[in-house]
């Protein structure tokens, strides 16, 4: 199997009629996406969380791409993608994006 690959892209959202930079992963296995890729999966999530709070009339916004399949954030998901990310910033110590996802969280 190729070795997988991580790169961003622009990929425009039909649905939203908007232009984002996403996270591209090819030839990847789940392994990678939960260790090699973690910290760009949850920066990606973290985006993603961040649109949706500050458009609300948008029902999905999407995270990242994963052999050519877009992943995207819905608000029914939300609380719980909120809540592994804000572990995960927690135990990397980037409390800037902590402060701001906890305000989010208290919103919910």
């Amino acid at each position: 199997m190729e070795e997988s690959t991580y790169t961003i892209f622009t990929y425009f959202d039909e649905d939203l009629g908007m232009e984002f930079e996403l996270p591209y992963f090819d030839n990847v296995r789940g392994d990678d996406l939960r260790f090699k890729y973690k910290h760009q999966i949850h920066r990606a999530i973290y985006e993603a969380i961040i649109f949706l709070d500050t458009s609300p009339n948008y029902k999905t916004a999407p995270c990242f791409s994963v052999n050519d399949i877009i992943f995207e954030l819905d608000h029914p998901s939300l609380p719980e993608k909120l809540e592994s990310t804000l572990a995960y910033f927690i135990e990397i110590e980037e409390f800037e994006i902590c402060a701001k996802l906890i305000i989010i969280q208290k919103r919910l």
